[in-house]
């Protein structure tokens, strides 16, 4: 079995992922009392970005080559 490792494309998209779970938990904490912390809100930031998400998640793995 290969060993993964993270380096290049891995890190990056490690720090991608990162950096949207962040953020979101930032929104969880600062708009909890709006409703921020249902599901369905969560999905709906999905879907209403994921044309975005798909651009920047091709280009951070084109930016190191």
């Amino acid at each position: 079995m290969k060993k993964l490792k993270l380096g290049g494309n891995n890190i990056l998209l490690a720090i991608t992922v990162a950096l949207f779970v962040i953020m979101y938990l930032g929104g969880c904490v600062i708009y909890a009392d709006k409703g921020f912390t249902h599901f369905q809100t969560f999905l709906n930031v999905l879907i209403n970005n994921a044309g975005l998400i798909a651009v920047a998640a091709g280009m951070t793995c084109v930016i190191p080559n």
